[in-house]
């Protein structure tokens, strides 16, 4: 998780979907 970022894990493409 990025705090700095303010995204949501879901919102990253990285996460995996």
């Amino acid at each position: 998780v990025h705090p700095h970022l303010g995204l949501q894990p879901e919102d990253l493409p990285f996460e995996g979907e």
